[in-house]
Protein backbone atom coordinates (compact mmCIF):
# COMPACT_ATOMS: atom_id res chain seq x y z
CA UNK A 1 0.00 0.00 0.00
CA UNK A 2 1.31 3.26 -0.63
CA UNK A 3 1.89 5.78 1.40
CA UNK A 4 -0.47 8.04 -0.65
CA UNK A 5 -3.63 5.71 -0.51
CA UNK A 6 -2.90 5.14 3.30
CA UNK A 7 -3.10 8.62 3.92
CA UNK A 8 -6.52 9.36 2.11
CA UNK A 9 -9.43 9.69 4.51
CA UNK A 10 -11.81 6.41 4.76
CA UNK A 11 -15.11 6.75 2.68
CA UNK A 12 -18.41 6.97 4.65
CA UNK A 13 -19.82 3.83 4.92
CA UNK A 14 -23.48 4.39 3.87
CA UNK A 15 -26.01 1.14 4.09
CA UNK A 16 -28.08 0.79 1.13
CA UNK A 17 -30.90 -1.98 2.25
CA UNK A 18 -31.81 -4.47 0.17
CA UNK A 19 -34.64 -5.35 -1.70
CA UNK A 20 -36.68 -8.61 -2.06
CA UNK A 21 -37.16 -9.92 -5.73
CA UNK A 22 -39.50 -12.31 -6.87
CA UNK A 23 -37.26 -13.11 -10.06
CA UNK A 24 -33.91 -11.64 -11.74
CA UNK A 25 -32.21 -11.74 -14.95
CA UNK A 26 -29.70 -15.28 -14.91
CA UNK A 27 -30.74 -16.59 -11.34
CA UNK A 28 -32.87 -19.73 -10.42
CA UNK A 29 -34.71 -18.65 -7.26
CA UNK A 30 -36.05 -15.25 -6.13
CA UNK A 31 -32.80 -12.86 -5.58
CA UNK A 32 -31.88 -10.07 -2.85
CA UNK A 33 -30.74 -6.82 -4.85
CA UNK A 34 -29.79 -3.82 -4.93
CA UNK A 35 -30.38 -0.75 -7.99
CA UNK A 36 -26.90 -0.34 -9.62
CA UNK A 37 -27.59 3.36 -9.76
CA UNK A 38 -27.87 3.97 -6.19
CA UNK A 39 -24.73 2.25 -5.30
CA UNK A 40 -23.20 3.92 -7.95
CA UNK A 41 -23.98 7.24 -6.78
CA UNK A 42 -22.82 6.93 -3.34
CA UNK A 43 -19.28 5.84 -5.01
CA UNK A 44 -19.57 9.25 -6.94
CA UNK A 45 -20.33 11.37 -4.01
CA UNK A 46 -17.35 9.82 -1.73
CA UNK A 47 -18.78 6.87 0.37
CA UNK A 48 -18.57 3.24 0.31
CA UNK A 49 -22.01 1.49 -0.22
CA UNK A 50 -22.94 -1.34 2.15
CA UNK A 51 -25.38 -3.89 0.73
CA UNK A 52 -27.38 -4.82 3.77
CA UNK A 53 -29.35 -7.70 3.32
CA UNK A 54 -33.25 -7.36 4.67
CA UNK A 55 -32.65 -10.34 7.69
CA UNK A 56 -32.66 -12.21 9.11
CA UNK A 57 -36.36 -12.52 8.62
CA UNK A 58 -37.48 -13.51 12.13
CA UNK A 59 -35.25 -11.34 13.56
CA UNK A 60 -35.17 -8.25 10.70
CA UNK A 61 -37.63 -5.86 12.31
CA UNK A 62 -36.24 -6.03 15.81
CA UNK A 63 -34.55 -2.62 17.26
CA UNK A 64 -31.73 -4.17 18.26
CA UNK A 65 -30.80 -6.18 15.32
CA UNK A 66 -31.13 -3.10 13.33
CA UNK A 67 -29.16 -1.07 15.54
CA UNK A 68 -26.24 -3.81 15.62
CA UNK A 69 -26.17 -3.90 12.30
CA UNK A 70 -26.15 -0.17 11.39
CA UNK A 71 -23.26 0.42 14.21
CA UNK A 72 -20.67 0.60 11.61
CA UNK A 73 -22.13 2.68 9.17
CA UNK A 74 -21.81 6.33 8.52
CA UNK A 75 -24.91 6.92 7.03
CA UNK A 76 -28.50 4.93 5.49
CA UNK A 77 -29.78 5.43 1.71
CA UNK A 78 -33.46 4.28 2.30
CA UNK A 79 -34.35 3.24 -1.57
CA UNK A 80 -37.66 3.19 -3.26
CA UNK A 81 -39.38 0.06 -3.81
CA UNK A 82 -42.74 -1.27 -3.83
CA UNK A 83 -45.91 -0.35 -1.95
CA UNK A 84 -45.35 0.07 2.02
CA UNK A 85 -48.56 -2.23 3.25
CA UNK A 86 -51.29 -0.39 4.29
CA UNK A 87 -52.18 -1.46 7.73
CA UNK A 88 -49.13 -0.47 8.74
CA UNK A 89 -50.59 3.07 8.61
CA UNK A 90 -54.20 2.62 8.15
CA UNK A 91 -54.97 -0.54 10.42
CA UNK A 92 -58.63 -0.69 9.08
CA UNK A 93 -57.93 0.56 5.62
CA UNK A 94 -59.49 -1.23 2.49
CA UNK A 95 -56.40 -1.74 -0.14
CA UNK A 96 -56.91 -0.16 -2.91
CA UNK A 97 -56.46 -2.55 -6.33
CA UNK A 98 -53.38 -0.22 -7.16
CA UNK A 99 -50.82 -0.85 -4.03
CA UNK A 100 -48.67 -3.56 -5.54
CA UNK A 101 -45.15 -5.70 -4.63
CA UNK A 102 -45.96 -5.02 -0.77
CA UNK A 103 -43.61 -7.55 1.79
CA UNK A 104 -43.99 -7.59 5.48
CA UNK A 105 -40.62 -8.49 5.96
CA UNK A 106 -39.10 -6.03 3.57
CA UNK A 107 -41.58 -3.21 5.56
CA UNK A 108 -40.46 -4.33 8.86
CA UNK A 109 -36.51 -4.40 8.42
CA UNK A 110 -36.85 -0.42 6.35
CA UNK A 111 -39.23 0.50 9.28
CA UNK A 112 -36.59 -0.68 11.60
CA UNK A 113 -33.88 0.69 10.43
CA UNK A 114 -35.56 3.81 9.31
CA UNK A 115 -37.03 4.27 13.18
CA UNK A 116 -33.03 3.39 14.40
CA UNK A 117 -31.70 5.88 12.31
CA UNK A 118 -33.99 8.79 13.86
CA UNK A 119 -33.40 8.02 16.81
CA UNK A 120 -29.55 7.58 16.20
CA UNK A 121 -29.38 10.81 14.37
CA UNK A 122 -27.51 8.47 11.66
CA UNK A 123 -27.94 10.89 8.29
CA UNK A 124 -30.91 9.41 6.63
CA UNK A 125 -31.42 9.92 2.67
CA UNK A 126 -34.60 8.33 2.15
CA UNK A 127 -35.83 8.24 -1.96
CA UNK A 128 -39.78 7.17 -3.28
CA UNK A 129 -40.75 4.43 -1.20
CA UNK A 130 -38.35 5.23 1.51
CA UNK A 131 -39.42 8.81 1.99
CA UNK A 132 -42.88 6.90 2.86
CA UNK A 133 -41.41 4.64 5.21
CA UNK A 134 -40.07 7.65 7.15
CA UNK A 135 -43.34 9.11 7.39
CA UNK A 136 -45.20 5.77 8.56
CA UNK A 137 -42.09 5.39 11.13
CA UNK A 138 -42.75 8.84 12.46
CA UNK A 139 -46.75 8.16 12.45
CA UNK A 140 -47.90 9.21 9.27
CA UNK A 141 -50.46 7.98 7.34
CA UNK A 142 -50.00 7.77 3.30
CA UNK A 143 -52.59 8.15 0.04
CA UNK A 144 -52.81 4.58 -1.31
CA UNK A 145 -53.08 5.94 -4.94
CA UNK A 146 -52.56 9.47 -6.26
CA UNK A 147 -55.33 8.37 -8.93
CA UNK A 148 -55.06 8.74 -13.29
CA UNK A 149 -53.30 6.49 -15.61
CA UNK A 150 -50.37 9.36 -15.21
CA UNK A 151 -50.06 8.50 -11.80
CA UNK A 152 -49.59 5.42 -12.17
CA UNK A 153 -45.66 5.19 -10.02
CA UNK A 154 -45.10 1.82 -10.60
CA UNK A 155 -41.14 1.61 -11.85
CA UNK A 156 -40.96 5.09 -12.75
CA UNK A 157 -37.23 6.55 -12.52
CA UNK A 158 -36.90 10.11 -10.61
CA UNK A 159 -34.30 12.25 -12.42
CA UNK A 160 -32.58 14.91 -10.47
CA UNK A 161 -30.21 17.74 -11.12
CA UNK A 162 -28.51 18.75 -8.53
CA UNK A 163 -26.82 22.29 -8.69
CA UNK A 164 -23.61 23.28 -6.37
Amino acid sequence: MTAARRDRPRRPLIALPQRFSATASALRYGAVVTARALSEAVLRAGGEPFMMHPGPPEEAAEPEEAAERLARCDGVLLPGGGDVAPRLYAADAAVHDRVYDVDAEQDAFDLAVARHALAAGLPLLAVCRGLQVVNVALGGTLRQDMGGDRADHRHRVHRLSLIH
